[in-house]
């Protein structure tokens, strides 16, 4: 590493990050469309069977999620390097010392989803059917939604709460990044009220330690398992969309309890968990005595 290299500069973009936002979510847009429609236009062999393209293998979908992973990553590299003037690993790409972060997020994940399906089970909202493992789905339920949270987590987290906390209060930037991350979720199938209430607090939720830390770790491992075992071990749509589960479940009754079509993200029982997981978290953080990061010195390594 040169000593250039090693100098932290005081350069800042001359773009207002609320502009740098917008460029970056239009450019995620359409080159990570892009990337996307081309990796299914790949798969589907041609343009008069894209539309015929329903209810598509995991497999599949891995393949143009991660396509359009490639287009929202470029994106966002592009712009932090060249437009914000900050370093790639000032996103929070730190691993040195950050293993507790993933087990954490993990932990987390996994706690809140065991506790509200057996809640769930216990009051008979929903019942088990049948139990299948498919080793195929497994895997590419797992691959599928390590694309979903890397690419989620870089660009909402890692890009734009990064951004909105060198500019104001990193409370009301975590507030407004989540608020972004749920408008990004408005056309998922089967939406309800409730469901856009648990998009805005799992936004929240990914980015409660961010504000702290400044390190993906801890919510993208969050983010990969609390969708996976939701919707590959449990038979929960995943806002709205529906996987091959290990278990499966009959739901007599779809309600507010449950979370219906939309899955255990559009019941109020994942409202209250959440919202308690946040509070925890706060908790935490301000009894250590940890200051939340806002605005400071990057460094422009690579």
């Amino acid at each position: 590493m040169s000593e250039e290299n090693q100098i932290i500069k005081d350069e800042q973009s001359n773009i207002h990050v609320g502009f740098r936002i917008v460029l970056v979510l239009l450019g995620t847009l359409f080159i990570g469309g892009f990337f996307t429609f081309i990796a299914t236009l790949i798969i589907s062999g041609s343009l008069g069977n894209i539309q015929e393209m329903t209810n598509m293998s995991l497999k599949n979908l891995s393949w143009i999620q991660g396509s359009g992973f490639i287009g929202t990553l470029l994106v966002v590299l592009l712009f932090r390097r060249k437009v914000d003037l900050r370093s790639i690993s000032s996103i929070g790409f730190e691993i040195k010392g950050k293993s507790k972060d993933l087990l954490w997020g993990f932990l987390i994940a996994t706690g809140i989803m065991i506790l509200g399906t057996s809640i769930l089970l216990l009051n008979k909202n929903i019942t088990i059917s049948n139990y299948y493992f498919d080793s195929n789905d497994f895997f590419y339920g797992f691959l599928l939604f390590i694309i979903v949270a890397l690419n989620e987590e870089i660009l909402c987290r890692g890009y734009i709460l990064n951004n909105l906390m060198e500019s104001m209060n990193p409370y009301w930037s975590l507030i407004i990044s989540s608020a972004i991350f749920t408008l990004m979720h408005g056309l998922n199938s089967n939406l309800s009220w409730l469901g856009i209430t648990n998009l805005f607090l799992a936004g929240i939720l990914l980015g409660s330690t961010y504000i702290y830390t400044k390190n993906l770790w801890f919510p993208i491992s969050l983010h990969l398992f609390w969708n996976f075992i939701q919707g590959c071990v449990f038979d929960f749509n995943v806002s709205g969309l529906n996987v091959n589960s290990v278990f499966k479940f009959d739901m007599l009754t779809k309600n507010s309890f449950n979370g219906g079509d939309f899955g255990f993200e559009g019941s109020w029982l994942c409202t209250l968990l959440t919202s308690l997981t946040i509070l925890a978290i706060l908790y935490y953080y301000t009894k250590q005595g940890i200051p939340t990061m806002c605005k400071q010195k990057l460094s422009h390594n690579l």
